[in-house]
């Protein structure tokens, strides 16, 4: 669980607290050139658009559980998790509040950071030094 905690802090902080205030994409709902003839299906936040934190966050934990879980999760359900967070990404697509390059780049960055906090913990794991007490 504390790996699924680091997880989520770091993938946000990436997308949402350093990208998306560097880049400062607008979303395509506020783009004034789509702005008269588009709609959304659900609120246009104010926030920036790229990359997608939705796509990011839910692409890491997918990540993160297929190779944190592969001991005791089959392969068919930790697929299942990837095809879940791809669904996740592509909505935000659909409803109208990302372009498709930002859930792209959220997914991309999503699974570097679920694969290399899965790594970081199985190494932690199995190179934990026994400590003697006497």
């Amino acid at each position: 669980m504390l790996g699924i905690a680091f997880l989520i802090t770091i993938s946000d902080q990436i997308s949402s607290g350093l990208i998306k205030n560097v880049v400062k994409r607008e979303r395509p709902c506020k783009e004034v050139v789509f702005k008269d003839s588009y709609s959304t299906l659900i609120h246009c936040s104010g926030a920036y658009s790229f990359p997608s934190s939705h796509a990011c966050n839910h692409m890491a934990l997918a990540v993160f559980l297929f190779f944190a879980c592969r001991d005791t999760l089959k392969l068919l359900y930790r697929r299942a998790l990837i095809i879940w967070a791809i669904s996740i990404g592509f909505a935000q697509i659909y409803v109208g509040v990302h372009f498709p390059f930002d859930v792209i780049i959220g997914f991309t960055i999503g699974a570097f950071v679920g694969w290399l906090v899965s790594l970081t913990l199985s190494y932690l794991l199995n190179n934990k030094k026994s400590v003697n007490v006497a």
